[in-house]
């Protein structure tokens, strides 16, 4: 088959999403491979992934929309080939009724997503398709399939405005005078601590960001990824 026609990736994998306004929903997880958000190279399908010395994790640094360095811990390496029928067959016989397409970026994809019918063949088998993605590739998805965006260095102001839910990453160094005026009137935004034990514990800089965040916005909410609390993956 030509691959052409089929997608590079790096995981399909069913389990309960954790955070946003899906959380606690059982998905089929598809990864495709490879990211684009602030990455040294010309092919973001191949490329390799440095090794952290601290935890031997495989990780790369990722940067929010407004500049700021934050380690990206999630493996988007290529590790096969799949069409979109076989990821249809694989949810129905999953008995999911919902397929969340992350990455990486999987907007990188986009050109191939369309081709292939894939958010018109998923909805034909009567199953709900969410994409996460950087905001950073102006791709919009059909209007019924649920849009998130986690805003990375690049990012897409239409995106924002186009997306169901919004998610921001916060670390230390968070300055909110440098969010972007379509966050402030999203109606739909969650605030999540950096992914670093420290930054969990309740009394953590980051954790008064984030409740200093939810006084200034009142309709925002907090992203507790309950899929890390409970070790799901």
């Amino acid at each position: 088959m030509d691959k052409k026609s089929l997608l590079p990736v790096a995981e399909v994998f069913t389990s309960i999403h954790g955070e946003g306004s899906w959380a606690g929903t059982r998905m089929m997880f598809v990864r495709l491979a490879g990211c684009s958000v602030g990455k040294p190279t010309s092919n973001p399908v191949i490329s390799p992934l440095p090794i952290l010395h601290d935890n031997g994790h495989t990780a790369y640094k990722c940067r929010s929309w407004d500049g700021r360095d934050f380690i990206c811990d999630t493996d988007f390496q290529l590790k096969e080939w799949w069409s979109v029928e076989q990821l249809v067959k694989r949810a129905v016989h999953e008995g999911v009724e919902h397929v969340c397409l992350t990455g990486g970026e999987p907007f990188i994809h986009l050109e191939t997503l369309r081709r292939e019918a894939f958010f018109k063949k998923m909805g034909n088998s009567d199953i709900k398709t969410h994409v996460e993605t950087s905001g950073t590739i102006a791709g919009f998805p059909p209007l019924y399939v649920y849009l998130t965006v986690s805003p990375k260095l690049g990012v897409k102001p239409t995106m924002i405005s186009r997306a169901d839910e919004v998610r921001l990453i916060i670390t230390s160094n968070f300055n909110p005078l440098y969010l972007p005026k379509e966050v402030l009137i999203h109606p739909n935004v969650y605030v999540s601590p950096v992914n670093d034990i420290q930054a969990l514990n309740h009394d953590s800089e980051v954790m008064r960001l984030c409740m200093k965040l939810l006084e200034d916005h009142p309709n925002w909410k907090f992203n507790a990824q309950i899929h890390k609390v409970y070790g799901w993956k």
